[in-house]
């Protein structure tokens, strides 16, 4: 199994307003002789509303040959859009995102989170609708980014495999 992701710089199109793209290719081989390809790609503008309060649109394409003998390994969405709110307070953030699958006219998945900054830690306690899942993530203040919408780099625009528990 071989993945590669690229990220393009986020660029800044006004004090409010920012535009970011990505992308990964992925090849997966078994002893089947099946060969899974697939590429995805997003684009994503972001709107800070006020000094604590964005918003988030964003599309995501995903191009697989679907070529694999397990369908948790396959992606289950091609086409998508996501659009979010993330609200922070004091040391309070939370966040929701819900994504729209264009190929099938329904909603894919919604990821909400909500977390506080401690002296050094900044928990989050994490949902995912698509996942079925209640989650706890834990970030280092000031070493790591807290990224601002809960399920965006990870499950909710890029494409998730499909299986037993992804059900909607």
């Amino acid at each position: 199994n071989i993945e590669s992701v690229y990220q393009a710089p986020i660029d800044q199109l006004s004090p409010h307003v920012s535009l970011g793209c990505e992308g990964a290719v992925r090849r997966s081989w078994y002893s089947t002789g099946a060969q899974l390809d697939a590429a995805w790609g997003r684009v994503w503008i972001q709107r800070d509303f006020r000094p604590n309060l964005s918003g988030l649109l964003a599309f995501s394409q995903v191009w697989t040959n679907h070529d694999t003998p397990f369908i948790f390994d396959d992606y289950d969405t091609e086409t998508a859009v996501g659009v979010g709110i993330a609200r922070d307070w004091r040391k309070w953030h939370a966040s929701l995102l819900l994504t729209y699958d264009l190929e099938q006219g329904e909603i894919y998945s919604v990821n909400a989170a909500v977390g506080k900054d401690l002296h050094c830690l900044s928990p989050r306690l994490t949902y995912s609708s698509r996942d079925r899942s209640i989650g706890i993530d834990v970030g280092l203040v000031g070493l790591t980014t807290r990224p601002r919408f809960s399920g965006f780099r990870s499950t909710t625009v890029e494409p998730t495999p499909s299986g037993p528990n992804s059900g909607p």
